[in-house]
């Protein structure tokens, strides 16, 4: 959060007149028309401006809590993320931007096993692993063989470490470090860890051992040390690269995983859980997505559809309206 607040800053307001005025002289109208400079400069969308007029009302919110100002003129400007003349709408992305297709996955799991067969990168199996888990990358890095409770029934895989980017004051990235916590502040969750999922654990701590000499992060670099988020980020694209296909970020497969369950009669409230959201509303409004093409699409509805049995009710319409026809009833 600091460091999204810090970015923010340096993007929209570094520099400006807004920010070398004195904070108790700024008003409401002065500061509405700095903004809308500001919103017009940089082309903001909705959520552009949502992400810089909530770093305003905290940089007001200090003022007030320290009595340098007695209100916040950041919250009377209510007006402006409806003007389309300022603030442009946010481009929607498609349900294709967003997960990747059944096909898609076919092919990723085929390169990512013959990309690791050829570069002996763990990464690559990082990639196939988490459509089976749906982590968010700074968890899977974070991953040890000792949190998957092999013996347990169903088996459970215990979250508790996520990595983080560390920043400099002035914003610039300056490494990575293992928290142990996780996102919204939790200090461990549990999750259903899949059979199908434990293959590929038992490979890739086998080739630990015999790259390594050791076995306890699960990912690990060539010098055998914990791999960061980003060799999987890297991974990713050059997979994506492989089989001729968009490139998407790791957290698209999060989605993947989200709408393949969706898809495959799980319920909202289930899906939920094993995402760690915390409600329902975030799993539906902003995981799950089509994974079906045109034709992958129609199979599914007329699949769905035929419980309905229509094709006997049309054949028993059909022999109605030929008996009519024989007994000459109009």
């Amino acid at each position: 959060t600091v460091h999204r607040y810090s970015v923010d800053w340096n993007r929209y307001f570094a520099g400006t007149a807004l920010s070398k005025k004195d904070i108790r002289s700024i008003k409401v109208s002065s500061l509405r028309k700095d903004l809308i400079g500001i919103c017009k400069a940089h082309h903001v969308n909705q959520r552009q401006y949502s992400d810089l007029k909530t770093l305003l009302n905290k940089i007001f919110d200090f003022a007030v809590i320290n009595d340098m100002i007695t209100t916040n003129p950041s919250v009377l400007i209510r007006d402006l993320s409806r003007n389309r003349n300022v603030v442009q709408p946010d481009i929607i992305k498609t349900d294709k931007q967003q997960v990747f297709s059944a096909s898609e996955v076919e092919k990723l799991i085929d390169a990512g096993i013959k990309l690791f067969l050829k570069r002996k990168n763990t990464a690559y199996l990082g990639i196939v692993l988490n459509l089976m888990l749906g982590l968010r990358v700074g968890e899977m890095v974070g991953l040890r063989f000792e949190d998957i409770d092999t013996a347990a029934d169903p088996m459970i895989l215990t979250l508790s470490r996520s990595e983080r980017e560390v920043f400099t004051d002035s914003g610039q990235k300056h490494g990575y470090t293992l928290i142990n916590t996780l996102k919204a502040g939790y200090s461990s969750a549990k999750i259903v860890f899949p059979k199908e999922a434990l293959g590929l654990i038992e490979v890739i701590r086998r080739f630990n051992l015999e790259q390594f000499g050791k076995a306890d992060w699960i990912f690990m670099s060539t010098d055998g040390e914990r791999m960061h988020a980003n060799s999987l980020e890297s991974a990713l694209r050059r997979l994506c690269d492989q089989v001729g296909i968009p490139r998407r970020s790791f957290h698209k497969l999060r989605k993947t995983y989200a709408s393949t369950l969706i898809e495959n009669a799980l319920s909202a409230t289930d899906v939920q859980k094993q995402l760690r959201h915390k409600d329902t509303t975030t799993t539906l409004n902003d995981y799950v997505f089509s994974r079906s093409d045109e034709k992958g699409l129609a199979v599914r509805v007329e699949s769905a559809l035929s419980d309905l049995q229509m094709q006997e009710a049309v054949e028993a319409l059909k022999s109605g309206l030929q008996t009519d026809t024989e007994t000459g009833i109009q």
